[in-house]
């Protein structure tokens, strides 16, 4: 009996041992795996706090962004539409309601992959300004254009503010000016040309500028705010800007010439006997493009590719008469916008005439004829309106020339 109730003791105290190494294992399990649940929740926690960190910086430089792009729109200096108004900064007949297409907005972004590919241009022709110092089109420029004695710039507005600069740093000193009496109606007296005795409208609005002022008030200019100078240097050199703002218009028309793209190849030619020149000792500065996106807009909305091919046909011409007076060709490329919607200027439109007419000037005057990108630079530059920009941006051009002469 006393044997019997032993027995019964020692399997109760063994019962009692194996439940507590039971209990024991149950602790250490759920202990470990506590330890594993408490570890992986701040494992996750870390995570979801890095990204809701990088959401939160995301979300930061979107409003960064924004920011910047309200207080470019707030610094935009628009000017009233009245008489005194460059027509490149004015819309006519623009459709209510037309917002700026998505072709637009990425034509800007890729513009920077299209100009990047230097293996797509002739390297003898073709130059970019960009973010780095001008070495490149110095180097492309100075075998043939270096000392020459006569630099004539024709083109816009874009043209007439880097004369401006041109003008401060020109390395001669200054012995005489020469300026149109009117600002847009002085051009063929500047020139001593006759006018025609009736001017004829031609392709005016349709095809060929002008399109607004000069369109209204006969030989006279759509552009404002230039106008032809001339500036002599001390060693029988000079500088010279001509306000030629389209690629074909009909604005200054003499009883012999119908273009003003006509008359300024025939006052260029005169002017080789007057100065004792040769084409060999002239260099061509040209830009054309922004005011050629009106005739797209007036008096109505022209397809795309129609507006393209008159622009190419019209530059072809211009090029030809350039041609007969200019031993060498410098063509500056059309500049970004901001693609303000009241504005006809569009940035992928640009793109696709800078590489129409850079493959045109390498196919058709490959040896005297240079290619000067400032795509990369204008869309890197602050605006002032849709298609002008801070100073510093028409010095860097403007250095460029003066590096030249």
């Amino acid at each position: 009996m006393e044997q019997q109730q032993e027995y019964v003791q020692q399997k109760r105290t063994e019962r009692i041992r194996n439940a507590r190494s039971s209990l024991t294992t149950t602790k250490k399990v759920l202990g470990a795996l506590f330890v594993w649940m408490w570890v992986t929740w701040v494992t996750n926690f870390n995570v979801m706090d890095s990204l809701r960190t990088e959401n939160d910086s995301i979300f930061l430089t979107d409003i960064k962004d924004q920011l910047e792009q309200q207080k470019t729109r707030l610094r935009l200096r628009y000017i009233d539409e009245d008489d005194n108004e460059d027509v490149s900064t004015k819309i006519v007949g623009n459709p209510a309601g037309k917002n700026t297409s998505r072709e637009d907005n990425a034509g800007r972004q890729e513009s920077g992959n299209i100009y990047s590919k230097k293996e797509e241009h002739s390297q003898h022709q073709y130059c970019t300004i960009g973010l780095k110092p001008n070495n490149e089109c110095f180097d492309m420029l100075s075998p043939n254009l270096k000392r020459k004695r006569a630099w004539h710039f024709m083109g816009d507005s874009q043209m007439g503010f880097t004369f401006h600069e041109i003008v401060k740093l020109y390395p001669y000193r200054r012995i005489s000016t020469r300026t149109a009496p009117d600002e847009r109606c002085g051009f063929l007296e500047y020139c001593n040309l006759e006018n025609r005795s009736e001017w004829d409208v031609q392709g005016a609005q349709q095809t060929q500028g002008p399109v607004y002022h000069g369109f209204e008030n006969h030989f006279c200019s759509d552009l404002s705010g230039f106008r032809n100078t001339m500036f002599e240097g001390d060693k029988n050199n000079f500088i010279e800007y001509l306000a030629v703002e389209y690629a074909s218009d009909v604005e200054q028309q003499t009883p012999t010439t119908n273009t003003t793209q006509q008359t300024t190849s025939l006052y260029l030619r005169n002017q080789l006997q007057q100065y004792n020149l040769t084409t060999d000792d002239r260099a061509c500065v040209v830009n054309a493009g922004v005011h050629d996106q009106n005739i797209c807009a007036v008096p109505t909305w022209i397809p795309d590719e129609q507006c393209s091919d008159i622009y190419m046909t019209n530059v072809e011409t211009y090029l030809k008469e350039l041609d007969s007076v200019c031993g060498y060709i410098v063509w500056i490329s059309i500049t970004s916008c901001l693609n303000d919607v009241r504005y006809p200027q569009k940035n992928s439109r640009s793109i696709k005439w800078n590489r129409g007419v850079e493959s045109l000037m390498n196919r058709l005057y490959p040896e005297k004829s240079f290619f000067v990108d400032v795509w990369e630079k204008s869309s890197n530059t602050t605006h002032l309106d849709n298609i002008h920009f801070e100073a510093s941006y028409y010095k860097e051009v403007a250095s460029l020339f003066t590096s030249l002469m």
